[in-house]
């Protein structure tokens, strides 16, 4: 028996051809979702979502234009996902004092524009008609719709 039944949803899962990315895909998949790897390796996205059964789109998050056309794709071949993981990361296994400025700003491109130019690329269908913005959870705060009506939140899809 399953613990949750996603039958008939659509997901994109970014950075899913390896790690955590692609075991949050195959949960996603034995719930009965229809996921897209989405990786900056095409080859590694091919192969992963032929061993889960899904789709693969090679995607480089920290290119906002190559996200909004790969999006565009993606609508046209099904419209909006249900599902967006914002999994794409990396990290600098170093000392900060060793961490080279160029290093450290591949970081940042990666975890925090990434999340923002995919986010924005690949709206929901909850945040299409959402009054806050979807991100990944470490993220969200960022990204929340700050008024004085709407308290700060972490909704994450």
């Amino acid at each position: 028996m399953k613990d949750f039944d996603l039958t008939g949803r659509r997901a994109v899962v970014t950075g899913g051809a390896a790690g955590i990315g692609r075991a949050i895909a195959a949960v996603l998949v034995e719930a009965g979702a229809s996921v897209t790897i989405a990786d900056r390796d095409p080859s590694a996205a091919a192969s992963t979502a032929a061993a889960l059964g899904g789709a693969a789109m090679s995607l480089d998050v920290t290119d906002a234009e190559a996200a909004e056309a790969q999006a565009a794709a993606y609508f046209e071949a099904g419209g909006a996902p249900d599902i967006l993981v914002n999994n794409a990361g990396i990290v600098q296994n170093a000392p900060a004092l060793d961490v080279a400025l160029a290093d450290w700003r591949r970081v940042i491109d990666v975890n925090l524009h990434g999340v923002f130019h995919t986010a924005r690329a690949f709206p929901t269908t909850r945040t299409m008609s959402a009054t806050w913005f979807s991100g990944s959870t470490p993220a969200a705060s960022a990204f929340t719709r700050a008024t004085p009506r709407s308290p700060p939140g972490y909704p994450c899809t």
